[in-house]
């Protein structure tokens, strides 16, 4: 009899905080493609698991204070240093970056450090919660800053409608190794009055770097979101560790 794939599911909520909705829905969908979900592992279990998914709705910067008071940046580090998945959703995911954006009282904002993980500034954006944006996917190389012309993904939808809403609006990744296969990077085609609050048309919804993954967005809402999932775990068996 085969033995079900594991998964550490971390919450990077507030501590005490009720389950937002979708990490109900992503445990469910979890448990439907025969994943054994651990809710509240100990370490030892975040780094066996087969796979580990970080989750959290709440400011970055909070995503990242809770990450540090669990000791799971240790455990991220330890994974991704033996090739071991791990996947960041929603605000989760953003603390795998540089800079992350804080309120300051009187100073409006400022920056503080984040795991350093992929380089980049997380910033705070206009919300727009209700429509459909079109996924834009390509492979990303040091000279590109904008998406492949024609290819366009299925549709997902929005921002999630919590608190204030954050982006990463460039890519900086260094590709200068050439035997490095470049991460793959799929952005969002943003609203009218988005682009004209912050300057940008474009943000990025996704990044799958080797073992290293997020989804800037709830994993399951949508089509394109459970397809992003679908094909996660699709490359999470091809590497063997399920």
């Amino acid at each position: 009899m085969s033995v079900s794939p594991s998964c550490a599911l971390i919450s990077l909520d507030r501590e005490g905080s009720e389950p937002h909705e979708s990490l109900n829905a992503l445990r469910i969908f979890l448990q439907e493609q025969g994943v054994r979900v651990l809710d509240n592992p100990s370490p030892q279990q975040s780094l066996d698991a087969d796979m580990m998914i970080l989750a959290g709705v709440s400011d970055p910067v909070e995503c990242y204070e809770r990450l540090t008071a669990l000791d799971y940046e240790r455990i991220v580090g330890r994974r991704v240093a033996g090739s071991r998945p791990v996947l960041g959703v929603q605000h989760a995911g953003y603390t795998f970056f540089d800079e992350l954006y804080r309120d300051a009282p009187g100073m409006g904002g400022i920056s503080v450090a984040g795991m350093g993980e992929w380089p980049g500034f997380v910033e705070p954006v206009l919300a727009t919660v209700h429509d459909d944006y079109a996924l834009l996917a390509e492979e990303r190389d040091a000279s590109s800053h904008m998406p492949v012309e024609g290819y366009v993904a299925p549709v997902v939808s929005g921002p999630d409608n919590y608190g204030r809403n954050f982006a990463i609006v460039a890519w900086e990744f260094d590709q200068s190794i050439e035997s490095m296969l470049p991460p793959q990077v799929s952005w969002v085609q943003v609203q009218e009055e988005e682009q004209e609050a912050n300057g940008r048309e474009i943000k990025i919804v996704a990044v799958e770097n080797g073992p290293l993954s997020a989804l800037f967005a709830a994993p399951v809402a949508t089509e394109a979101a459970r397809a992003f999932m679908t094909s996660w775990l699709g490359a999470v068996r091809a590497t063997g560790r399920i």
